[in-house]
């Protein structure tokens, strides 16, 4: 009886999360900010700024895209059944979908950021593209909700264009780039 009590407070809960998490963000950069140098601050601010754009982005392309698409093939094996699922058990395939997806969407915001501290160069994920493709199909196999191919694409092909984007930002920023155009 009380199951759709919960699903409102999941409702709620996840709302609050995308709704939020901006001002979360803010609380927790002018809590960071005062103990940070002028040029440290000017490096993270990028960094809170495009991390909470590509997670929404990531929200909304699992909400409006990759969701439906999902829901339309699940619901199109059921032939010889009627299909009705349970609202329980739809908003959590709901919110499987979208925190997956929207964590898949930082892709980019990590590769510049470990590139940034030293961690990775452009040239090693370049060269280790071939590992980044099974694991980001791997990653997408998990968070795919569905055993076809199209939904698995659906969701590994974005997070390779944002591993391409995420390698082609680092290479941008790179230290060596710019002392090798240096005249």
């Amino acid at each position: 009886m009380a199951d759709i009590l919960f699903l409102y407070l999941k409702v709620v809960g996840l709302a609050a999360l995308f709704l939020a998490a901006p001002f979360v963000l803010f609380q927790l950069w002018l809590f960071v900010s005062p103990a940070l140098y002028r040029r440290e601050r000017l490096y993270v601010l990028p960094f809170l700024v495009f991390g909470s754009l590509f997670f929404l982005g990531g929200g909304a392309f699992a909400y409006y895209l990759a969701f439906p698409k999902a829901v339309d093939f699940l619901l199109g094996m059921s032939t010889q059944f009627k299909a009705v699922p349970e609202a329980q058990r739809y908003f959590g395939f709901l919110l499987t979908v979208i925190l997956g997806m929207a964590l898949m969407f930082e892709l980019p915001v990590l590769i510049v950021l470990l590139s940034a501290i030293g961690v990775v160069t452009p040239g090693f994920l370049i060269r280790k593209f071939r590992w980044a493709v099974v694991l980001i199909f791997t990653a997408a196999a998990i968070v795919t909700p569905t055993p076809d191919i199209m939904n698995l694409c659906l969701f590994a092909v974005p997070a390779l264009v944002l591993y391409l984007l995420g390698v082609g930002v680092a290479w941008l920023l790179s230290p060596g780039r710019k002392e090798a155009a240096a005249p």
